[in-house]
């Protein structure tokens, strides 16, 4: 990523951590990250076989995004514009929920790669047949719709017929509300990865769940434990 690049995502990050949490927390967690981290996240699969339609409320629709619909991610900022338009350019995937020309909701799909800081090199290769969900973030005036499990639900019939076979993504620990929308739809809890790091020390290591997968997410999250683990 071109350093410009990464001093805008950051200075994005930087901003939105103070208009939340206040310039002493966004310090004192910027020191304790220097010494340690210990994150867990829950990776789901999602074998596109079986995805059932959900249809979303009156009014909102889904629209698969272009450079030119980067402009809306001023209005509901998952990532900064600029980053919204290098992945477009990529040829990763941008999709809204509008209502009119509203943005609802935004997430991003990912088809060949992406950043993850959990990978070797920050960086996951996704095995042939695979898409990763990502920066999913709804608006807090469209909130109670139901909005993000029928938007994943159609953007999962979209990779479906164009040739991909698993959906993955992942959620907080204690994002319940997020890991129950993604299980609405049939996302099956894979299992949870654990990083920590302990000055220039790090290490990834998953838990597996109890849940029962297809062999098609089996293969997928098989792929993502030997990539990521370590």
């Amino acid at each position: 990523m071109p350093l410009t690049a990464a001093l805008r995502r950051y200075s994005f990050r930087l901003r939105r951590g103070l208009e939340t949490h206040g310039v002493l927390a966004v310090a004192a967690l910027a020191v304790g990250r220097v010494f340690s981290i210990d994150v867990e996240h829950v990776w789901y699969a999602l074998d596109l076989q079986g995805v059932e339609p959900l249809t979303l409320a009156a009014g909102y629709y889904l629209h698969r995004g272009t450079q030119a619909d980067t402009e809306l991610l001023r209005e509901l900022p998952a990532v900064p514009v600029e980053e919204g338009r290098r992945r477009v350019a990529d040829g990763d995937q941008l999709w809204f929920v509008l209502k009119e020309r509203e943005p609802a909701f935004v997430c991003f799909c990912f088809l060949r790669g992406f950043r993850l800081e959990a990978a070797r090199g920050g960086w996951y290769e996704l095995p042939d047949g695979v898409a990763c969900l990502e920066n999913s973030l709804a608006s807090p005036k469209h909130r109670g719709h139901g909005i993000a499990p029928a938007s994943w639900a159609g953007i999962a019939a979209n990779l479906r017929d164009d040739g991909f076979e698993v959906l993955i993504t992942r959620a907080e620990v204690e994002n319940v509300a997020v890991r129950r929308a993604l299980e609405k739809i049939g996302f099956r809890a894979a299992g949870v990865m654990h990083r920590s790091r302990r000055g220039v020390r790090s290490r990834v290591v998953f838990r597996d769940e109890s849940t029962e997968l297809t062999e098609a997410e089996r293969t997928a999250v098989a792929d993502l434990k030997l990539n990521v683990s370590r």
